[in-house]
């Protein structure tokens, strides 16, 4: 999970070389007899390809993910982020505020994120209670959060983050399966310790083309993944030159604004 995403960009970077310096290849790669479309269906339709093409933009309708977890967690994060916020809470506030947490998902993202007791980073992406934790305690979810450092020591997690999970149950919600893949819906209940009950429902994370977010959130995650490794003037360098792309005529152009370190 951690590779394939680059390693599809490799791929890519490496086919327009090899074109470059004239490596050919089935020119019939996916229509033909034997190529990706007759692999991977039954009864495949080749002109539904070009539906569209020049006016519909894929690109629009991308997912976004603005935590470094798995997406059927990120409803729930988004929804504990902003009761963390309404309720004025500092670090670890909630621990001594919240008497029960109530999870509720689909079935099929239930199968996936349904850990309670995370003891890798692998794991903790994996569990939506220690997800939701976080955001709570935390105020984000992001590498941080997900830290080989965090987990190596002893295997387990901090015990703040322990004695919450102990108060989170997930569950599945037959009425979010049934909307389900339509909507990815969450259901939080808060029971807080001063009696107060707060339900909090999502059918979409922020970041699908459903619930969208601003450029600024995508450049706020940007910074978070690249500042800790490059500074802050690779990132705002690399910001610059991404804002404008259309107007290089030469990619090296745009990637030659900024160094890396390796």
């Amino acid at each position: 999970k951690h590779l394939h995403p680059g390693k599809a960009a490799f791929n890519g970077v490496l086919a327009a070389d090899l074109a470059r310096r004239g490596f050919t290849g089935a020119r019939r790669i996916l229509e033909g007899d034997r190529g990706f479309f007759a692999a991977t269906s039954a009864n495949p339709n080749p002109a539904a390809v070009s539906d569209g093409l020049g006016e519909q933009w894929k690109i629009l309708e991308n997912c976004y993910k603005l935590y470094s977890c798995c997406g059927h967690t990120h409803s729930a994060i988004d929804m504990a982020l902003d009761f963390r916020q309404q309720q004025g809470w500092q670090p670890e506030e909630a621990v001594d505020s919240i008497a029960d947490l109530q999870i509720e998902t689909y079935a099929a993202g239930y199968e996936i994120v349904k850990e309670m007791n995370p003891s890798t980073p692998y794991q903790a992406k994996f569990s939506l209670a220690y997800c939701v934790a976080a955001g709570l305690l935390e105020g984000w979810v992001g590498l941080e959060q997900f830290s080989s450092e965090r987990f190596a020591a002893t295997g387990v997690v901090d015990e703040p983050t322990a004695a919450l999970l102990r108060r989170t149950h997930v569950t599945v919600a037959p009425d979010l399966t049934a909307n389900y893949p339509a909507e990815w819906g969450t259901r939080l209940t808060f029971i807080l310790n001063s009696g107060h009950t707060q339900i909090l429902a999502a059918a979409f994370p922020r970041g699908n083309p459903e619930n969208p977010v601003a450029t600024t959130a995508l450049e706020d995650k940007f910074r978070t993944l690249v500042v800790p490794r490059y500074g802050d003037d690779v990132a705002a360098q690399a910001l610059d030159a991404v804002r404008v792309l259309e107007t290089y005529a030469d990619m090296r152009e745009a990637s030659g604004q900024w160094t890396v370190r390796r």
